[in-house]
């Protein structure tokens, strides 16, 4: 007969495993997140940077 505390003691441990997996999976996504809103404000800096440059053409050029 298998002893009942190591089996309880073995679905424990891979609870914890899960729960670790999950975490970890959890904090990827976090990082993969700030990544992207990182990636927002840089297009839109750029997309304003290019904006100012074509009004500069255009103020250049005296398009109004």
């Amino acid at each position: 007969m298998n002893d009942p505390f190591a089996i309880w003691f073995d679905l424990s441990r891979q609870a914890i495993d899960a729960q670790q997996a999950q975490v970890k999976a959890a904090q990827q996504a976090l990082g993969a997140f700030d990544k992207a809103i990182d990636a927002q404000q840089a297009t839109a800096k750029a997309a304003k940077a290019n904006m100012e440059l074509w009004k500069s053409w255009m103020n250049l050029w005296g398009v109004r």
